[in-house]
């Protein structure tokens, strides 16, 4: 049975296969979403559905949580009294404490924000859940998406802006050090997981490699706005200067898939 996807409007649930289908779950009347259908009988399950990003969070805290935890595992443990094969639950890299060097699964978890902090508390209930169950939980921890079709609040939306023309913009925290993926590759990747036994565990989904975000910048935008880049772009770093995610345990898991960082071509709205 091909996986079933939550969230597959979203900026990288969109990017998933046709070997996928789309669940139009409602977190939060989770009866009238399941309800007799037969495609969560013995179902996989990529788990994105819900409130994403610490800025979203902020907005509603209470029913953020309520979304990305309770009703998260509730969701869960429905599909598992219908004999759930596999849960693939999307997480943050922002679980890790700070660290100056790439982190592995086994870093120490100190989360960066209220978003992480909702996303660890999800994990933590859904490794309960699933510690006397058959069905396979994979927990993936997601580094920087970066390409041109990532919403408003994030880096790439700020970049897809500045392609559009709005010259009051500036980008920040030039020297930050990410690890970025596109929403495509992602997915591809959470597919993968989705579709090979014994995947269970925890899995850093990152590229493995540093980028600034000037670099970044220079990458997507200067054949888009030429020379005038440089004085858009201010040094400088955040109150999260780096965050590289070890991903040695998923390349050695899935040894086909690329896991560099490609974005694509500008395309201006005709």
């Amino acid at each position: 049975m091909y996986p079933l996807v939550t969230g597959a409007t979203g900026t990288i649930g969109s990017h998933f296969s046709d070997r996928c289908a789309k669940s139009k779950v409602d977190l939060l009347n989770i009866s009238r979403t399941i309800g007799d259908s037969e495609q969560y009988l013995h179902s996989t399950i990529i788990h994105l559905a819900g409130i994403v990003g610490p800025t979203n969070v902020l907005e509603d805290i209470e029913r953020s949580r309520k979304v990305n935890v309770e009703k998260t595992v509730e969701f869960a443990e429905k599909l598992l009294e219908l004999g759930l094969s596999k849960f693939v639950f999307a997480s943050t890299s922002h679980v890790y404490a700070k660290s100056e060097y790439p982190v592995s699964e086994e870093a120490l978890i100190e989360p960066q924000n209220l978003y992480a902090e909702q996303k660890i508390e999800a994990e933590m209930a859904l490794r309960n859940l699933f510690s006397n169950s058959t069905a396979e939980l994979a927990i993936v921890r997601i580094f920087s998406v970066l390409d041109w079709d990532c919403k408003d609040f994030t880096l790439g939306g700020l970049f897809r802006r500045i392609a559009e023309g709005d010259t009051t913009l500036q980008i920040r925290n030039g020297d930050d050090e990410r690890d970025f993926l596109t929403p495509k590759s992602i997915a591809e990747t959470m597919e993968g997981i989705a579709l090979k036994d014994g995947m269970s565990g925890i899995w850093n989904l990152s590229s493995g490699t540093s980028v600034t975000v000037r670099e970044a910048a220079t990458r997507m935008l200067s054949d888009v706005i030429g020379n005038t880049l440089v004085e858009r772009v201010l040094p400088g770093q955040s109150d999260s200067p780096r965050i590289i995610g070890n991903n040695q345990k998923l390349r050695s898991a899935l040894p086909e898939v690329d896991f560099s960082w490609v974005p694509g071509s500008y395309k201006a709205k005709q």
